[in-house]
């Protein structure tokens, strides 16, 4: 997400020039891998891909090593491009790497964002604002991954920003379920994540970094909680009671 000095979206749009094919493609298969419109694990053939994006296949591949690059798909030599899986092993090391790479990240920004970083963590929150107001579960999980690449920006530290950045692209895809309102208590858990979105920038704003560390850890174990009761299998049935006794 660009830095955009507060300036009102909709003059945004009129002053951004269009995309260019190769950085359109770019986008687009980053939201539909992050939607989930692509599954996890499956494959990415460059024919249909150079006819969807009026792309040959050179800046194709440009594309795909862009992608690879920053963890949405994975590249096999002989096997072609896959969008990144989601097994056992790598939601495990997920779950491992979550809270140190988001506490490093708050505490960070906290201590080293410049002024220009606070305004553009405020305009990714107003983003976040503005789906949660359309009641779009897809946009709001966008719009939150936009947020915390941004916290990754502007924390400046080059080796643990781009780390968390790839584990949110796991994150986010594997969090589509926290942003669907369907009952009371979704809505409660949103507006949470919203509320500490909102404290998390007014920490590192004041430059307050210990608050920054707890809000963060504090909104990555409600995401944590929420993915991990979604990705684990429930426990099976025994409604013959063939397993008493064992």
């Amino acid at each position: 997400m660009a830095y955009t000095g507060g300036i009102p979206p909709e003059r945004i749009a009129a002053m951004t020039p269009p995309l260019n094919k190769k950085d359109a493609a770019l986008a687009d298969l980053q939201a539909r891998i992050l939607k989930l419109d692509l599954a996890p694990g499956s494959a990415l053939e460059e024919a249909p891909l150079c006819a969807l994006y009026g792309l040959s296949r050179t800046p194709l591949r440009e594309v795909l090593q862009r992608l690879a690059g920053m963890g949405f798909i994975a590249l096999e030599p002989g096997r072609g491009a896959e969008v990144a899986p989601l097994d056992l092993s790598r939601i495990r090391q997920f779950f491992k790497s979550g809270p140190l790479l988001h506490s490093v990240v708050a505490r960070q920004a906290a201590e080293g964002a410049s002024a220009e970083g606070h305004i553009a963590l405020r305009t990714a929150q107003a983003n976040v604002v503005r789906a949660r107001v359309a009641r779009n579960a897809a946009s709001m999980a966008l719009a939150d991954y936009q947020f915390h690449r941004m916290m990754c920006q502007v924390s400046g530290n080059p080796y643990i920003g781009p780390s968390l950045e790839r584990l949110l692209v796991d994150q986010t895809r594997m969090s589509q379920k926290f942003w669907r309102a369907t009952s009371g208590t979704d809505s409660a858990r949103i507006e949470k994540a919203m509320t500490e979105h909102e404290s998390l920038v007014e920490a590192i704003v004041g430059r307050n970094a210990g608050r920054a560390v707890s809000i963060a850890l504090a909104h990555w174990e409600d995401m944590r909680a929420h993915i991990e009761a979604h990705v684990q299998p429930a426990p099976l049935a025994d409604e013959g009671g063939l397993l008493d006794g064992l």
